[in-house]
């Protein structure tokens, strides 16, 4: 099993037009009350950590038995939903309690 994202990793907006977001550690999204959580870059680097045949093992299957790339299968739900319960603590903690 991989080892777990780094905790709290937040997303600040970019310095100009032309540049795509970076993720930080240092703040929530500055300017607004939303949040964001990147499951993106986490789900990538998931999928390059466990490798092609891993990865292939996180989705769910079609009836013909070939691979579902749009939907996930009960190991890829645990899986990422671990990821994504993980980044939620980090930016509500008051909630790590319920």
């Amino acid at each position: 099993m991989p080892a777990p994202p780094a905790p709290c990793r937040f997303w600040s907006p970019p310095s100009s037009a032309a540049t795509s977001p970076q993720t930080t550690r240092s703040k929530p999204i500055a300017s607004s009350p939303s949040s964001l959580i990147d499951l993106y870059t986490l789900t990538k680097g998931l999928g390059e950590n466990i490798g092609p045949e891993a990865s292939d093992s996180l989705g769910a299957r079609t009836a013909g038995g070939k691979p579902d790339r749009t939907h996930l299968g009960p190991d890829g739900q645990r899986k990422i939903g671990a990821i994504a319960a993980l980044e939620f603590t980090c930016l509500f903690p008051q909630r790590t309690n319920h």
